[in-house]
């Protein structure tokens, strides 16, 4: 989420993104400005969604991550 105590979604998207950069992030918030979507997508969310959400929506992103990330894996 965007507003959080203690550090805000966007510092703390930076810095798992700084030590783990190939790790998947979607953002999900209430909070739904241009300036925070574009951010939030230039420090490396794949994917911005606004509450109130469609589970089935979330599901099916997380599902798709999962597929790009498997494929992405050599076989060995």
């Amino acid at each position: 989420d965007l507003r959080m105590p203690g550090m805000n979604g966007l510092e703390t998207l930076k810095q798992i993104k700084e030590r783990y950069p190939h790790v998947r992030v979607i953002i999900v918030t209430a909070i739904e400005t241009q300036n925070e979507l574009d951010e939030a997508l230039r420090l490396g969310a794949d994917n911005y969604i606004t509450k109130p959400l469609s589970l089935e929506y979330l599901e099916n992103d997380v599902h798709a991550k999962l597929s790009q990330i498997t494929h992405q894996i050599p076989s060995q």
